[in-house]
């Protein structure tokens, strides 16, 4: 949970039982469950190991990249976290903050579910509009035109 969250927690005077943060925490200082434990889920996680050492890290893992996130540094001077509001402001584009390390220095673009090469561009395009109108400098359609190329090579008629 969040200090926001376990500070209202501190200051809250209602009753509550449910959302009452410190036999949690007193439980998980000792290393146990405050409920009980979703025992099947940790069966299933067990076995989920033995499935990826049976089967190699290597061929479960063979590149290192994500199919269904890509996240892009913002150059120095920007902050990704101003521009992901920009970008939502001007053209509704919702972009995940960068996390970690990179919070306000990167911001991710994910493509889950049904995603194709139409709605790709149309992603990018807007990426790159908002990009532009933040100040970023670089010469709009570059990224775009690279897709479109991209895909004129790869694509194969349906």
């Amino acid at each position: 949970m969040s200090d926001k969250a376990l500070h209202a927690g501190e200051k809250a005077k209602c009753p509550r039982a449910y959302w009452d943060w410190a036999p949690i925490l007193e439980r998980n200082k000792r290393g146990e469950f405050p409920y009980t434990p979703a025992t099947s889920l940790l069966f299933g996680l067990r076995e989920s190991l033995a499935m990826l050492n049976e089967e190699g890290l290597p061929n479960v893992f063979p590149a290192e990249y994500s199919n269904t996130l890509t996240a892009v540094l913002m150059p120095t001077g920007f902050d990704s976290d101003a521009y992901i509001a920009h970008a939502w402001k001007m053209l509704e584009v919702s972009l995940g903050v960068g996390l970690g390390e990179v919070k306000g220095k990167a911001f991710r673009i994910g493509h889950l579910g049904s995603l194709n090469e139409l709605d790709l561009l149309g992603g990018l395009a807007g990426v790159e509009l908002t990009l532009k109108s933040f100040g970023v400098n670089f010469r709009l359609g570059a990224g775009l035109a690279a897709a479109e190329e991209y895909l004129l090579e790869t694509l194969s008629p349906r």
